[in-house]
């Protein structure tokens, strides 16, 4: 190739290719580094406001600064487990209450999983109904919780109570029912998800609805009320990360990178929320996901206390003395799997990982 046109043609190319592949990026000592060095890690994107964090911080090469190539699996809420058991990802993410329903069935394959870290405490689990139902929490003014939970339940006994069947708020509504000394039996349940459970709400013969964040801003905008509040029901829903057992044993170094690289992308969504919501809200689109309005979207998040950092993540989740403190989920769920019969033993705590693993992310997150 002696013509000089021709070289530099060729060599235009060739950098154009890089470029439009997106093959470099300059890491912190500022030799540029080719993706292939880059770790993949392979994570699953449920279609929320909350479980859409990371898309921020792949966007701003937040993960990349780690040595983390992230790819994003799209995902259904309900079977990131699930993908993590088949190897289909890396990285889930699941509320504490269903990885500990779903661990019994994985141990007993040889597929254990651990939840590496809760990730935020939800606060919008709400049940909604139509007006003739007195809220739990206008009853307890007057009546006190003991007396007020009674009260409440004997409104809608032979009623359809609509729950997304095996799920926290299901498990809720079990305890709530259980603490008042009533019965499951006394309740016509109905399996509905989370979507559909306000609509049913248009028939008279459904009492109340599980209802997630989305659904509590539609619902108030039809006029229904909240009969049942998170506190209410006494939960604290942690959602967190979840990965297999041999795959934390494994990568805990790679594992603690991708974390330096999350709350590096939650601090950024919260202080650039426009930015965020244009990048999230063109993520749903393309999911076919309902596109909430930009207030809705906020008001969606800040029903979520979501940690920064794993010092924070410590302080809220493993210090006893917390209000978020991990082991009473982690135990109430336990017992109300017990207690409905759904297993005949206690899980064992080595599944909760983040007493060990929250240290190893803040000294590479500092170091």
């Amino acid at each position: 190739m002696n013509n000089p046109s021709l070289r530099i043609v060729v060599l235009g190319l060739l950098i154009l290719v890089a470029l439009a592949s997106g093959i470099y990026f300059w890491d912190d000592t500022g030799q540029k580094k080719s993706v292939n060095d880059l770790d993949p890690v392979r994570i699953a994107v449920a279609p929320f406001q909350d479980t859409t964090l990371m898309l921020i911080g792949k966007k701003k090469s937040f993960f990349a600064d780690e040595g983390i190539d992230l790819v994003t699996v799209d995902a259904n809420w309900d079977e990131e487990i699930e993908l993590v058991s088949g190897n289909a990802v890396n990285i889930g993410m699941a509320v504490m209450d269903d990885f500990i329903a779903k661990q019994y069935g994985l141990e007993q394959i040889g597929r254990p999983q651990v939840f590496l870290t809760p990730a935020w405490l939800f606060e919008g689990m709400i049940f909604v109904s139509r007006e003739g139902v007195e809220p739990y929490s206008a009853l307890k003014e007057i009546h006190g919780s003991e007396q007020a939970s009674q009260l409440f339940l004997a409104q809608i006994i032979g009623r359809i109570i609509a729950v997304p069947a095996g799920s926290v708020y299901e498990q809720a509504i079990l305890k709530f029912i259980d603490n008042a000394g009533l019965k499951k039996s006394d309740f016509r349940f109905v399996d509905a998800p989370l979507e559909a459970g306000i609509n049913g709400l248009e028939d008279p013969n459904v009492a109340i609805a599980a209802a997630g964040i989305v659904q509590r801003l539609e619902a108030q905008r039809r006029g229904y009320q909240i009969a049942l509040e998170s506190l209410d029901l006494g939960m604290n829903v942690l959602t967190g990360f979840v990965v297999s057992r041999t795959y934390y044993e494994s990568n805990s170094e790679l594992l603690s990178r991708f974390f330096c690289g999350w709350y590096k992308s939650v601090e950024y969504a919260m202080a650039y929320p426009d930015e965020n919501f244009e990048l999230v809200s063109g993520y749903l689109d393309r999911r076919g996901a309902k596109v909430p309005a930009y207030d809705d979207f906020h008001t969606a998040l800040s029903f979520q206390r979501i940690a920064t950092s794993a010092s924070q993540a410590a302080q809220w989740f493993l210090m006893e003395l917390s209000p978020m403190y991990w082991r009473e989920p982690w135990d109430a769920a336990i017992k109300n799997l017990l207690v409905t019969e759904q297993v005949d033993h206690v899980l064992s705590t080595s599944g909760f990982v983040a007493g060990e693993f929250l240290p190893l992310v803040e000294a590479e997150c500092e170091g």
